[in-house]
């Protein structure tokens, strides 16, 4: 695949709303109270008839600094995408993809999908859904809200790789999938993408305390060192979410990237894709627009 192609590629995460109802409480959550502006203008990348816009995308190849930059293969976090670090620019990348599909696959061409490009990396670009898709569980013995489930229960405690949440999110791709052209060539898996920076992120994170820290935030495996989670039992092994073409954040790529043996707070601003509280905030109405929420999952745990 030629680095003009991968460029394109996106790499994608998505958030979904946190559910106020039973069973939520064993999770680490986002609270998003900031409000999020673009400082980009540019045209949804598919029509309304679920074709790709051309000329949209060619805007938005512009907008993330390819067109200067066709050969560049460097890590750029999500201030400085656009200029490449060479201004350490405030601004961020904001742009339209896709419109809302619901559980039963009906397009609603007037929601649609805000993205924003948080990591630009060997030539696959990291985007996050900018806005709740739903509010749903991560886990509550198999009862789901939005239909996008698979009603499989799990554990309240288990993990991101045997969740309700992880159902949702990859049953949400298939639907758009099913309904925008070439969806799924744009769209890649982390495994896909040989994306190595998601097979190294350190498991045991604090949050708050000493007492506190974030798991499981790997998506290739557990590597921590909490012995409550031992691989075989508590990790999918033959289908880790590492293959998944959307996946649910970590705290590490949010806002903490820090082993907690060295530290004892969260660093809100020291993520891995280089966040700010603005850049976590949302309109806190869904993007179907029949739930509100404050709060978005990350796919750590937190004990």
């Amino acid at each position: 695949m030629t680095k003009k192609v991968r460029l394109a590629v996106i790499i994608a995460s998505i958030v979904l709303g946190f559910s106020l109802l039973a069973g939520t409480g064993a999770y680490v959550i986002l609270n998003t109270n900031a409000s999020t502006t673009t400082t980009t203008s540019l045209s949804n990348l598919y029509n309304t008839n679920g074709n790709i816009n051309p000329a949209a995308v060619e805007a938005f190849l512009d907008a993330v600094g390819y067109w200067d930059n066709p050969s560049d293969t460097g890590t750029y976090t999500a201030h400085n995408i656009a200029s490449r670090g060479t201004s350490g620019s405030d601004s961020t990348i904001i742009f339209p993809m896709g419109y809302y599909v619901d559980a039963t696959g009906s397009m609603d061409t007037s929601k649609p999908i805000l993205w924003q490009a948080t990591y630009l990396w060997n030539g696959y670009l990291t985007v996050w859904m900018n806005t709740n898709y739903v509010v749903e569980y991560y886990n509550n013995s198999g009862t789901e809200n939005t239909g996008f489930g698979n009603g499989t229960s799990y554990d309240t405690y288990s993990n991101y790789s045997k969740s309700t949440l992880r159902d949702v999110t990859n049953n949400i791709y298939t639907k758009l999938n099913g309904k925008l052209e070439s969806f799924s060539s744009i769209i890649q898996s982390p495994k896909n993408a040989d994306a190595t920076w998601q097979t190294t992120q350190a498991d045991d994170v604090h949050t708050y305390s000493t007492s506190y820290y974030d798991h499981h935030n790997n998506l290739d495996d557990y590597n921590g060192v909490y012995t409550g989670w031992t691989h075989s039992s508590n990790w999918n092994t033959s289908n880790p979410p590492y293959n998944d073409s959307f996946w649910i954040p970590s705290s590490v790529e949010v806002f903490n990237k820090t082993p907690k043996t060295t530290s004892t707070t969260a660093q809100v601003n020291n993520g891995l894709w280089g966040l700010t509280a603005a850049d976590r905030g949302f309109n806190t109405t869904t993007i179907e627009g029949s739930g509100t929420t404050s709060y978005c999952w990350l796919r750590s745990g937190s004990l």
